[in-house]
């Protein structure tokens, strides 16, 4: 069942939409908001957010940004009554998927959510054969490793013949130190080498990490 933030103090369109997303197998919390989404968003990782343009632009940013950390292919999208070529331009800046005008049809809404998920599916499944590519069992890899193991793995897995920076692995990642990585990809070696795999992230002291195939 795929979990859904509405961000909403409209309490007749929240509730509104929460029946109707209910009603469609759709799991959904409700936050009147932004501090309070950000705290559900550290509790739970959603697959999709919808919300509303009655908040500062800045909150509402901290809390889609939050969530795009989380879960990089979450489904975002912003409903408003501003037409306006800088709003949405704002909005989309962020990462948001679609930005539609009130009023909207809820059928509507969840037929974009729907062709959203769907596309950023086909996108993963398609990042998941790259995994197969470079020698990754990717559904066996995925039991063992956490979220941002997986994360951290994909940027190589993406990059094999590219020597990947511990900054940017620092900034990607959002690590307060820059040795936390060095002891994730450690993490990683030893359950790679645990599952069998001929394939290890590599140190090239100085200048940042890369993907190799053991010998």
């Amino acid at each position: 069942m795929r979990k859904v933030l509405i961000l909403d103090d409209n309490q007749d369109f929240s509730k509104d939409l929460d029946l109707f997303l209910c009603a469609n197998d759709y799991q959904v919390t409700k936050a009147s908001n932004c501090r309070t989404a950000l705290s559900y968003i550290h509790k739970c990782i959603f697959d999709v957010v919808i919300a509303t343009d009655e908040f500062k632009i800045n909150s509402i940013k901290e809390v889609l940004v939050l969530q795009m950390k989380r879960l990089p292919e979450t489904v975002i999208v912003v409903c408003s009554y501003d037409n306006s070529l800088v709003r949405r331009l704002q909005y989309l800046s962020f990462g948001v998927d679609e930005y539609l005008l009130k009023p909207i049809s809820l059928f509507e809404l969840k037929l974009r959510v729907e062709r959203l998920l769907f596309y950023k599916n086909s996108i993963l499944r398609a990042e998941q054969t790259e995994y197969h590519k470079t020698g990754f069992n990717f559904d066996k890899i995925s039991k063992a490793l956490s979220r941002k193991e997986i994360k951290l793995l994909h940027i190589f897995a993406k990059n094999q013949t590219t020597i990947v920076s511990i900054d940017f692995l620092k900034d990607y990642l959002d690590l307060k130190k820059s040795n936390s990585a060095s002891v994730i990809i450690h993490r990683i070696n030893v359950k790679l080498k645990r599952m069998g795999e001929s394939i290890i992230i590599k140190a090239y002291y100085g200048r940042g990490y890369g993907l190799i195939f053991s010998v």
